[in-house]
Protein backbone atom coordinates (compact mmCIF):
# COMPACT_ATOMS: atom_id res chain seq x y z
CA UNK A 1 0.00 0.00 0.00
CA UNK A 2 3.02 2.42 0.72
CA UNK A 3 5.50 3.45 2.91
CA UNK A 4 5.79 5.00 6.32
CA UNK A 5 8.38 7.63 7.40
CA UNK A 6 9.32 9.45 10.25
CA UNK A 7 9.49 13.42 9.85
CA UNK A 8 9.68 16.86 11.35
CA UNK A 9 6.92 19.04 11.11
CA UNK A 10 9.11 22.63 10.38
CA UNK A 11 5.95 24.74 11.28
CA UNK A 12 4.73 23.35 14.45
CA UNK A 13 8.55 21.30 15.43
CA UNK A 14 6.87 18.42 16.37
CA UNK A 15 7.67 14.60 14.82
CA UNK A 16 4.94 13.01 12.47
CA UNK A 17 4.85 9.75 10.43
CA UNK A 18 4.25 10.46 6.50
CA UNK A 19 3.07 7.66 4.37
CA UNK A 20 3.11 7.92 0.85
CA UNK A 21 1.23 5.64 -1.17
CA UNK A 22 2.30 3.80 -4.21
CA UNK A 23 0.64 4.38 -7.22
CA UNK A 24 1.26 3.16 -11.09
CA UNK A 25 1.12 6.30 -12.89
CA UNK A 26 3.87 6.79 -15.99
CA UNK A 27 3.82 9.24 -18.00
CA UNK A 28 0.28 11.70 -18.16
CA UNK A 29 -2.09 10.26 -15.43
CA UNK A 30 -5.16 8.24 -16.53
CA UNK A 31 -8.43 8.39 -15.73
CA UNK A 32 -8.85 5.96 -13.13
CA UNK A 33 -5.77 7.31 -11.53
CA UNK A 34 -6.82 11.06 -11.45
CA UNK A 35 -10.18 9.17 -9.71
CA UNK A 36 -7.85 7.67 -7.16
CA UNK A 37 -6.56 10.77 -6.79
CA UNK A 38 -9.69 12.66 -5.74
CA UNK A 39 -11.13 9.87 -4.01
CA UNK A 40 -7.97 10.01 -1.59
CA UNK A 41 -8.28 13.42 -1.20
CA UNK A 42 -12.04 13.80 0.08
CA UNK A 43 -11.42 10.19 1.78
CA UNK A 44 -7.97 11.81 3.89
CA UNK A 45 -10.41 15.03 4.56
CA UNK A 46 -13.06 12.59 6.04
CA UNK A 47 -11.00 10.71 7.94
CA UNK A 48 -8.96 13.95 9.26
CA UNK A 49 -12.31 15.06 10.84
CA UNK A 50 -12.86 11.91 12.83
CA UNK A 51 -12.32 13.00 16.76
CA UNK A 52 -11.49 9.80 18.54
CA UNK A 53 -8.54 9.53 21.20
CA UNK A 54 -8.59 5.77 19.93
CA UNK A 55 -8.03 6.61 16.11
CA UNK A 56 -4.51 8.09 14.85
CA UNK A 57 -5.19 11.49 14.27
CA UNK A 58 -4.36 12.80 10.26
CA UNK A 59 -3.16 16.22 10.21
CA UNK A 60 -2.55 16.65 6.42
CA UNK A 61 -2.63 14.94 3.41
CA UNK A 62 -2.02 15.95 -0.59
CA UNK A 63 -0.05 15.19 -3.65
CA UNK A 64 3.62 15.34 -4.13
CA UNK A 65 4.90 17.07 -7.51
CA UNK A 66 6.09 13.67 -8.71
CA UNK A 67 2.08 13.02 -8.95
CA UNK A 68 2.66 10.63 -5.51
CA UNK A 69 -0.69 10.75 -2.76
CA UNK A 70 0.75 11.10 1.02
CA UNK A 71 -0.72 12.24 4.25
CA UNK A 72 0.63 13.15 7.90
CA UNK A 73 -0.36 11.29 10.66
CA UNK A 74 0.58 11.56 14.40
CA UNK A 75 3.66 9.73 15.15
CA UNK A 76 3.79 6.73 17.86
CA UNK A 77 5.76 5.06 19.98
CA UNK A 78 5.22 1.71 21.33
CA UNK A 79 4.31 -1.60 18.62
CA UNK A 80 1.84 -3.00 16.98
CA UNK A 81 -0.79 -5.82 18.01
CA UNK A 82 0.71 -8.28 15.66
CA UNK A 83 3.96 -7.42 17.42
CA UNK A 84 2.78 -8.27 20.47
CA UNK A 85 1.02 -11.24 19.30
CA UNK A 86 4.17 -12.81 17.85
CA UNK A 87 6.41 -12.16 21.59
CA UNK A 88 3.60 -13.60 23.89
CA UNK A 89 0.70 -15.88 21.73
CA UNK A 90 -1.72 -15.49 24.15
CA UNK A 91 -2.84 -12.28 25.65
CA UNK A 92 -4.92 -12.33 29.08
CA UNK A 93 -8.37 -12.11 29.78
CA UNK A 94 -8.47 -8.76 31.27
CA UNK A 95 -5.48 -7.54 28.85
CA UNK A 96 -7.48 -8.74 25.92
CA UNK A 97 -10.72 -6.79 27.11
CA UNK A 98 -9.01 -3.45 27.46
CA UNK A 99 -7.94 -3.32 23.98
CA UNK A 100 -11.17 -4.78 21.99
CA UNK A 101 -13.23 -2.03 23.92
CA UNK A 102 -10.64 0.59 23.21
CA UNK A 103 -10.76 -0.88 19.16
CA UNK A 104 -14.39 -0.72 19.78
CA UNK A 105 -14.68 2.87 21.07
CA UNK A 106 -12.67 4.09 18.11
CA UNK A 107 -14.68 2.61 15.30
CA UNK A 108 -17.72 3.96 17.22
CA UNK A 109 -16.62 7.27 15.90
CA UNK A 110 -15.90 6.34 12.67
CA UNK A 111 -19.26 4.07 12.01
CA UNK A 112 -21.04 7.12 13.81
CA UNK A 113 -20.01 9.44 11.02
CA UNK A 114 -18.80 12.46 10.70
CA UNK A 115 -20.39 15.56 8.62
CA UNK A 116 -18.44 16.37 5.27
CA UNK A 117 -18.81 19.33 2.68
CA UNK A 118 -16.81 19.92 -0.30
CA UNK A 119 -17.02 22.42 -3.16
CA UNK A 120 -19.08 20.17 -4.54
CA UNK A 121 -21.65 19.93 -2.36
CA UNK A 122 -24.76 21.85 -1.74
CA UNK A 123 -25.02 21.16 1.57
CA UNK A 124 -23.34 19.23 4.41
CA UNK A 125 -23.30 15.08 4.55
CA UNK A 126 -23.38 12.52 6.79
CA UNK A 127 -20.69 9.75 6.34
CA UNK A 128 -20.10 6.84 8.06
CA UNK A 129 -16.72 5.30 7.72
CA UNK A 130 -15.75 1.38 7.76
CA UNK A 131 -12.26 0.64 8.33
CA UNK A 132 -12.06 -2.76 6.01
CA UNK A 133 -9.13 -3.80 7.06
CA UNK A 134 -8.88 -4.35 10.74
CA UNK A 135 -5.94 -6.49 11.45
CA UNK A 136 -3.51 -6.96 14.68
CA UNK A 137 -0.93 -4.71 11.93
CA UNK A 138 -3.43 -1.98 12.46
CA UNK A 139 -3.76 -2.27 16.20
CA UNK A 140 -1.34 0.14 17.73
CA UNK A 141 -0.53 -0.36 21.37
CA UNK A 142 1.18 3.07 22.97
CA UNK A 143 2.07 2.34 26.28
CA UNK A 144 1.04 4.99 29.29
CA UNK A 145 1.47 5.67 32.67
CA UNK A 146 -2.21 4.66 32.78
CA UNK A 147 -2.16 1.32 30.65
CA UNK A 148 -1.65 0.82 26.69
CA UNK A 149 -3.59 3.02 25.19
CA UNK A 150 -4.92 1.52 21.84
CA UNK A 151 -4.90 3.05 18.74
CA UNK A 152 -6.65 1.99 14.97
CA UNK A 153 -4.01 3.10 11.79
CA UNK A 154 -4.52 2.84 8.41
CA UNK A 155 -8.06 4.20 7.38
CA UNK A 156 -6.58 4.73 4.04
CA UNK A 157 -9.10 1.97 2.38
CA UNK A 158 -11.23 2.53 4.43
CA UNK A 159 -15.02 2.71 2.16
CA UNK A 160 -16.51 5.96 2.93
CA UNK A 161 -20.11 5.09 2.34
CA UNK A 162 -22.85 7.62 1.53
CA UNK A 163 -20.65 10.28 -0.76
CA UNK A 164 -21.30 10.45 -4.32
CA UNK A 165 -18.21 9.47 -5.86
CA UNK A 166 -19.27 8.34 -9.29
CA UNK A 167 -17.61 5.73 -11.08
CA UNK A 168 -14.91 4.53 -8.78
CA UNK A 169 -13.80 1.18 -10.09
CA UNK A 170 -11.92 1.19 -6.77
CA UNK A 171 -14.48 1.34 -4.45
CA UNK A 172 -16.10 -1.69 -6.02
CA UNK A 173 -12.94 -3.72 -5.92
CA UNK A 174 -11.72 -6.25 -3.24
CA UNK A 175 -9.85 -3.99 -0.11
CA UNK A 176 -8.49 -5.58 2.92
CA UNK A 177 -6.42 -8.90 3.42
CA UNK A 178 -7.67 -12.15 2.96
CA UNK A 179 -6.65 -13.16 6.24
CA UNK A 180 -9.21 -10.86 8.30
CA UNK A 181 -12.10 -10.31 5.62
CA UNK A 182 -15.72 -10.98 6.40
CA UNK A 183 -17.55 -13.37 3.98
CA UNK A 184 -19.53 -10.21 2.16
CA UNK A 185 -15.93 -8.48 0.94
CA UNK A 186 -15.73 -11.39 -1.21
CA UNK A 187 -18.93 -10.42 -3.33
CA UNK A 188 -18.33 -7.65 -5.56
CA UNK A 189 -21.50 -6.53 -5.72
CA UNK A 190 -22.41 -6.87 -2.01
CA UNK A 191 -23.26 -3.94 0.36
CA UNK A 192 -21.15 -3.42 3.58
CA UNK A 193 -21.53 -1.76 6.75
CA UNK A 194 -19.85 -1.96 9.71
CA UNK A 195 -20.79 -5.63 10.73
CA UNK A 196 -17.77 -6.03 8.45
CA UNK A 197 -15.90 -4.70 11.05
CA UNK A 198 -17.82 -6.36 13.71
CA UNK A 199 -16.58 -9.92 12.04
CA UNK A 200 -12.88 -8.74 11.83
CA UNK A 201 -12.63 -8.40 15.15
CA UNK A 202 -13.79 -11.73 16.21
CA UNK A 203 -10.85 -13.29 14.55
CA UNK A 204 -8.86 -10.58 16.19
CA UNK A 205 -10.23 -11.61 19.75
CA UNK A 206 -10.31 -15.73 19.04
CA UNK A 207 -6.69 -14.92 18.10
CA UNK A 208 -5.79 -13.02 21.24
CA UNK A 209 -7.10 -15.30 23.44
CA UNK A 210 -5.82 -18.71 21.88
CA UNK A 211 -2.73 -17.70 19.49
CA UNK A 212 -4.44 -19.30 16.66
CA UNK A 213 -7.00 -18.74 13.65
CA UNK A 214 -10.51 -19.70 14.27
CA UNK A 215 -10.52 -21.69 10.97
CA UNK A 216 -7.72 -24.12 12.14
CA UNK A 217 -5.49 -23.17 9.08
CA UNK A 218 -2.19 -22.64 11.24
CA UNK A 219 -1.55 -18.99 9.61
CA UNK A 220 1.04 -18.61 12.15
CA UNK A 221 2.88 -21.69 11.06
CA UNK A 222 2.89 -21.29 7.43
CA UNK A 223 1.69 -19.29 4.56
CA UNK A 224 -1.96 -19.66 3.79
CA UNK A 225 -3.45 -18.86 -0.06
CA UNK A 226 -5.80 -16.63 -0.03
CA UNK A 227 -8.29 -19.04 -1.60
CA UNK A 228 -7.87 -21.33 1.29
CA UNK A 229 -8.96 -18.18 3.36
CA UNK A 230 -12.13 -17.33 1.04
CA UNK A 231 -13.36 -20.99 1.50
CA UNK A 232 -12.27 -20.80 5.34
CA UNK A 233 -15.08 -17.78 5.59
CA UNK A 234 -17.90 -18.37 3.41
CA UNK A 235 -17.96 -21.79 3.97
CA UNK A 236 -16.49 -23.36 7.36
CA UNK A 237 -17.47 -22.65 10.86
CA UNK A 238 -15.03 -21.75 13.82
CA UNK A 239 -13.95 -23.92 15.74
CA UNK A 240 -14.71 -23.95 19.29
CA UNK A 241 -13.03 -21.62 21.45
CA UNK A 242 -12.50 -23.64 24.69
CA UNK A 243 -10.80 -27.05 22.38
CA UNK A 244 -7.95 -24.82 21.70
CA UNK A 245 -5.13 -25.96 24.11
CA UNK A 246 -4.36 -23.86 26.65
CA UNK A 247 -8.04 -22.68 26.27
CA UNK A 248 -10.10 -24.51 28.80
CA UNK A 249 -10.35 -22.26 31.37
CA UNK A 250 -11.99 -19.39 28.86
CA UNK A 251 -15.58 -18.02 30.20
CA UNK A 252 -18.10 -19.90 28.36
CA UNK A 253 -19.73 -16.19 27.45
CA UNK A 254 -16.35 -15.44 25.28
CA UNK A 255 -17.45 -18.29 22.81
CA UNK A 256 -20.63 -17.19 22.49
CA UNK A 257 -19.66 -13.39 21.90
CA UNK A 258 -17.13 -14.81 19.39
CA UNK A 259 -19.33 -17.06 17.57
CA UNK A 260 -21.54 -14.22 17.25
CA UNK A 261 -18.85 -11.82 15.65
CA UNK A 262 -18.32 -14.84 12.92
CA UNK A 263 -21.50 -15.78 11.78
CA UNK A 264 -21.46 -15.63 8.33
CA UNK A 265 -24.65 -13.58 7.49
CA UNK A 266 -23.96 -10.14 8.69
CA UNK A 267 -27.29 -9.70 10.13
CA UNK A 268 -27.13 -12.35 12.76
CA UNK A 269 -23.94 -10.79 14.17
CA UNK A 270 -23.79 -7.89 16.82
CA UNK A 271 -25.79 -4.40 15.18
CA UNK A 272 -23.30 -2.40 16.35
CA UNK A 273 -19.61 -2.51 18.31
CA UNK A 274 -21.10 -0.82 20.78
CA UNK A 275 -23.15 -4.07 22.09
CA UNK A 276 -20.16 -5.95 21.00
CA UNK A 277 -18.15 -3.48 23.93
CA UNK A 278 -21.24 -3.93 26.59
CA UNK A 279 -21.49 -7.90 26.07
CA UNK A 280 -17.62 -7.90 26.42
CA UNK A 281 -18.13 -5.49 29.52
CA UNK A 282 -20.78 -7.70 31.19
CA UNK A 283 -19.80 -11.41 30.70
CA UNK A 284 -17.48 -12.09 33.50
CA UNK A 285 -20.32 -11.02 36.26
CA UNK A 286 -23.11 -12.39 34.25
CA UNK A 287 -21.36 -15.45 33.72
CA UNK A 288 -20.17 -16.10 37.37
CA UNK A 289 -24.03 -15.75 38.31
CA UNK A 290 -25.02 -17.79 35.78
CA UNK A 291 -22.76 -20.95 36.85
CA UNK A 292 -23.47 -20.21 40.61
CA UNK A 293 -27.22 -20.55 39.99
CA UNK A 294 -27.05 -23.09 37.46
CA UNK A 295 -24.98 -25.51 39.49
CA UNK A 296 -26.91 -24.70 42.74
CA UNK A 297 -30.18 -25.81 40.27
CA UNK A 298 -28.74 -28.91 39.22
CA UNK A 299 -27.31 -30.07 42.46
CA UNK A 300 -31.07 -29.61 43.98
CA UNK A 301 -32.93 -31.31 41.64
CA UNK A 302 -30.21 -34.21 42.14
CA UNK A 303 -30.79 -34.42 45.90
CA UNK A 304 -34.59 -33.97 45.56
CA UNK A 305 -34.47 -36.63 43.14
CA UNK A 306 -32.76 -39.12 45.53
CA UNK A 307 -34.44 -38.21 48.80
CA UNK A 308 -37.75 -38.57 46.41
CA UNK A 309 -36.43 -42.67 45.61
CA UNK A 310 -38.63 -45.68 46.82
CA UNK A 311 -37.96 -46.72 50.30
CA UNK A 312 -36.19 -50.34 49.68
CA UNK A 313 -33.77 -47.96 47.17
CA UNK A 314 -33.19 -45.45 49.86
CA UNK A 315 -31.56 -48.61 51.55
CA UNK A 316 -28.68 -48.60 49.26
CA UNK A 317 -25.32 -48.10 50.90
CA UNK A 318 -23.91 -46.29 47.58
CA UNK A 319 -27.11 -43.96 47.46
CA UNK A 320 -26.96 -43.01 50.67
CA UNK A 321 -23.18 -42.33 49.91
CA UNK A 322 -24.41 -40.21 47.08
CA UNK A 323 -27.22 -38.34 48.95
CA UNK A 324 -24.85 -37.34 52.11
CA UNK A 325 -22.26 -36.09 49.63
CA UNK A 326 -24.94 -33.72 48.22
CA UNK A 327 -26.15 -32.65 50.87
CA UNK A 328 -22.65 -31.63 52.30
CA UNK A 329 -21.98 -30.08 49.23
CA UNK A 330 -24.98 -28.08 49.34
CA UNK A 331 -24.32 -27.00 52.75
CA UNK A 332 -20.90 -25.76 52.58
CA UNK A 333 -20.88 -24.35 48.93
CA UNK A 334 -23.81 -23.13 47.54
CA UNK A 335 -22.35 -19.65 48.29
CA UNK A 336 -19.50 -20.78 45.65
CA UNK A 337 -17.52 -18.65 43.52
CA UNK A 338 -16.84 -18.80 39.66
CA UNK A 339 -13.74 -19.58 40.31
CA UNK A 340 -14.13 -22.07 43.12
CA UNK A 341 -16.45 -23.68 40.84
CA UNK A 342 -14.02 -24.17 37.96
CA UNK A 343 -11.36 -25.34 41.18
CA UNK A 344 -13.89 -28.08 42.46
CA UNK A 345 -12.18 -31.86 41.14
CA UNK A 346 -15.63 -33.29 42.42
CA UNK A 347 -13.02 -36.56 42.47
CA UNK A 348 -15.98 -38.47 45.14
CA UNK A 349 -18.53 -37.49 42.50
CA UNK A 350 -16.22 -39.24 40.00
CA UNK A 351 -15.93 -41.99 42.18
CA UNK A 352 -19.19 -42.87 42.78
CA UNK A 353 -20.09 -42.46 39.45
CA UNK A 354 -18.10 -45.23 38.76
CA UNK A 355 -20.26 -48.00 40.63
CA UNK A 356 -22.78 -46.47 42.51
CA UNK A 357 -25.48 -46.09 40.04
CA UNK A 358 -28.16 -48.44 39.04
CA UNK A 359 -26.51 -51.76 36.96
CA UNK A 360 -29.81 -50.60 34.43
CA UNK A 361 -28.00 -47.66 33.77
CA UNK A 362 -24.06 -48.50 33.52
CA UNK A 363 -25.09 -51.93 31.68
CA UNK A 364 -25.60 -49.18 28.54
CA UNK A 365 -23.97 -45.63 30.17
CA UNK A 366 -20.28 -47.03 31.20
CA UNK A 367 -17.95 -45.16 33.25
CA UNK A 368 -16.02 -44.58 29.88
CA UNK A 369 -18.44 -43.35 27.98
CA UNK A 370 -19.28 -41.40 31.14
CA UNK A 371 -15.90 -39.35 31.09
CA UNK A 372 -15.69 -38.83 27.70
CA UNK A 373 -19.20 -36.66 27.65
CA UNK A 374 -17.72 -35.04 30.92
CA UNK A 375 -14.04 -33.74 28.99
CA UNK A 376 -16.39 -32.82 25.78
CA UNK A 377 -19.39 -30.47 28.00
CA UNK A 378 -16.90 -29.27 29.48
CA UNK A 379 -15.39 -27.47 26.49
CA UNK A 380 -18.78 -26.14 25.89
CA UNK A 381 -20.30 -25.33 29.01
CA UNK A 382 -17.47 -25.23 31.98
CA UNK A 383 -17.18 -26.84 35.31
CA UNK A 384 -20.97 -27.77 35.84
CA UNK A 385 -20.30 -30.48 32.94
CA UNK A 386 -20.05 -33.23 36.23
CA UNK A 387 -23.38 -31.62 37.48
CA UNK A 388 -25.51 -31.69 34.06
CA UNK A 389 -24.19 -35.66 33.52
CA UNK A 390 -25.14 -36.34 37.21
CA UNK A 391 -29.01 -35.00 36.93
CA UNK A 392 -29.21 -36.42 33.49
CA UNK A 393 -28.37 -40.37 34.96
CA UNK A 394 -30.10 -39.65 38.32
CA UNK A 395 -33.23 -38.75 36.69
CA UNK A 396 -33.30 -41.11 33.59
CA UNK A 397 -33.05 -44.48 32.38
CA UNK A 398 -31.52 -44.87 28.88
CA UNK A 399 -32.09 -47.68 26.87
CA UNK A 400 -29.54 -46.50 24.39
CA UNK A 401 -26.19 -43.87 24.31
CA UNK A 402 -27.23 -41.94 21.84
CA UNK A 403 -30.16 -40.51 23.72
CA UNK A 404 -27.80 -39.93 26.58
CA UNK A 405 -25.75 -37.84 24.45
CA UNK A 406 -28.78 -35.73 22.74
CA UNK A 407 -29.80 -35.19 26.29
CA UNK A 408 -26.44 -33.79 27.07
CA UNK A 409 -26.48 -31.44 24.31
CA UNK A 410 -29.80 -29.67 25.08
CA UNK A 411 -27.80 -28.35 27.94
CA UNK A 412 -25.84 -26.26 25.07
CA UNK A 413 -27.28 -23.08 24.21
CA UNK A 414 -26.12 -22.62 21.09
CA UNK A 415 -27.30 -25.05 18.27
CA UNK A 416 -24.07 -25.48 16.05
CA UNK A 417 -22.06 -26.37 19.05
CA UNK A 418 -24.23 -28.77 20.31
CA UNK A 419 -24.62 -30.25 16.91
CA UNK A 420 -20.68 -30.13 17.33
CA UNK A 421 -21.06 -32.38 20.53
CA UNK A 422 -23.31 -35.25 19.26
CA UNK A 423 -21.00 -35.30 16.19
CA UNK A 424 -17.89 -35.53 18.23
CA UNK A 425 -19.77 -38.61 20.69
CA UNK A 426 -21.44 -39.98 17.80
CA UNK A 427 -18.12 -40.70 15.23
CA UNK A 428 -17.38 -42.66 13.64
CA UNK A 429 -19.25 -45.57 15.11
CA UNK A 430 -22.32 -44.45 17.10
CA UNK A 431 -23.43 -48.10 17.94
CA UNK A 432 -20.19 -48.68 19.35
CA UNK A 433 -19.83 -46.27 21.81
CA UNK A 434 -21.41 -47.68 24.77
CA UNK A 435 -19.95 -50.86 25.32
CA UNK A 436 -16.93 -51.46 26.89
Amino acid sequence: MGHVYQATDTRLGKTVAIKLLNTSQQGEPSTSELDFKRRFERECAICAALNSENIVQVSDYGITPEGQPFYVMEHLEGQTLEQVLKQETQLSIERTKQIMKQICAGLTAAHKGVRFRTSEMESDEYIKIIHRDLKPANIFLVPTELGERVKIIDFGIAKVQSLNLGNMTLASSFLGTHHYSAPEQFDSQGQLDERVDIYCLGIILYEMLTGVDPFGLKAREQNVAGESWIKAHLLKPPQPLRMQPGCEHLPVGFESIIKQCLKKDPSQRFPSVQALAKALDCDHRALSNSLVETSKSNLFHAFQTLTDLPNQLRKNKQLINMSQWLQGYLKDKTHTTQNQVRSTPNHDLQDLLKGSLPSTNLSLINSQLIEKCRTELALQIGPIASLVIEQALLNRQYQQPQKFIEVLSHHIPDDETAHHFRQTLLSPNPTQIGKG
